[in-house]
């Protein structure tokens, strides 16, 4: 008797077991934890990342105290950090860019400076900080007029920083712009109406466009402001008319710096030779007899002029000093 095999759900041979080996695999990995799973379980067994270091504020700090090569350093630092981990390392991009443009300026790598600040405005338009760092490397570079269109997009500064107006308005006056110069320094003038440095600025522009009234204006603003410096405008001015031989008019000049500022042996020594040279001889001794007190080796020169003006004992007084 012939009996027939039950016959199996699928037939033997390659295909099946290769059927079953993927089921298996698929039941495996079903079954197995997955990639992210085992990421937050082992991140919860570390705790939280640490965090990135502050490069960005410990390289402000070191600029701030002169340490420029350490800031350059920590700059280096953070843009490695940055091609590995972008965002992650605490800072953006303009960011980097604007202090690493400060960090140039301060070492004078001024060409750096102006591509890095250029970056950083770049990416923040808006931030007015990185327009007049921008500004100062340009005019620093040679740029002027340049300079002057980076510096005029950070009006803000000069609301706390007279030196905002002074680097703009020798920008406008290097690009021969005077006029625009002079309307800068009167804005910063209202905002710090006892910043010296403008004061000064306004003297040098009127003695550019050929004022020297405006320029000794200026000057005697100062010195009713207690500015020591004032008598460098007189001096400048005084000089400027003797060269141009207008000898009286540079002794008046001479004459009101020393009433303003008595005690300048500068403005005194120049008095005394404007008078000399005008043929005054006896003012030109007097005036020379008070800077002998700290200046002997001037006896003689009060001599020689005593002795032109015809006060020939007071000569021989002086020159047994000599």
């Amino acid at each position: 008797m012939i009996t027939q095999r039950p016959t199996l759900p699928f037939a033997p041979g390659w295909r099946a077991l290769l059927s079953l080996a993927v089921a298996l695999c698929v039941l495996l990995a079903a079954l197995a934890p997955s990639d992210a799973r085992r990421r937050r379980r082992r991140s919860r067994r570390r705790g939280p990342p640490p965090a990135p270091p502050a490069y960005l504020a410990t390289a402000s700090a070191a600029l701030a105290r002169g340490q420029t090569n350490r800031a350059a350093t920590v700059l280096a630092a953070a843009r490695r950090c940055w091609l590995r981990h972008g965002t992650r390392c605490g800072f953006t991009r303009g960011e980097f860019g604007a202090l690493s443009g400060q960090v140039y300026l301060a070492r004078g790598k001024h060409r750096a400076a102006i591509a890095a600040l250029r970056r950083a405005t770049a990416e923040r338009p808006r931030d007015q900080g990185s327009w007049f760092y921008l500004g100062q490397a340009l005019y620093r570079a040679g740029k002027p007029a340049q300079a002057a269109k980076a510096l005029s997009r950070a009006p803000v500064v000069g609301k706390t920083l007279p030196a905002y107006y002074l680097l703009l308005a020798r920008a406008q006056r290097e690009s021969k712009d005077p006029s625009a110069a002079r309307t800068t320094l009167d804005k910063g003038l209202l905002t710090h109406p006892r910043a010296h440095v403008l004061w000064r600025e306004v003297a040098a522009l009127f003695q550019t466009v050929g004022l020297p009234s405006g320029a000794l204006h200026s000057a005697r603003h100062l010195a009713s402001i207690g500015a020591s410096a004032a008598p460098t405008i007189h001096l400048s001015v005084a000089n400027e008319l003797l060269r141009q031989r207008q000898r009286r008019a540079a002794v008046r000049v001479l004459e009101e710096a020393l009433l303003l500022h008595p005690e300048d042996a500068v403005s005194a020594s120049q008095l005394a030779r404007a008078y000399a040279e005008l043929g005054q001889h006896l003012s030109a001794a007097r005036l020379l007899e008070r800077l002998t007190l700290a200046r002997p080796k001037l006896a003689l020169a009060v001599a020689e002029q005593y002795r032109l003006a015809g006060q020939h004992l007071a000569a021989l007084r002086w020159n047994r000093r000599v």
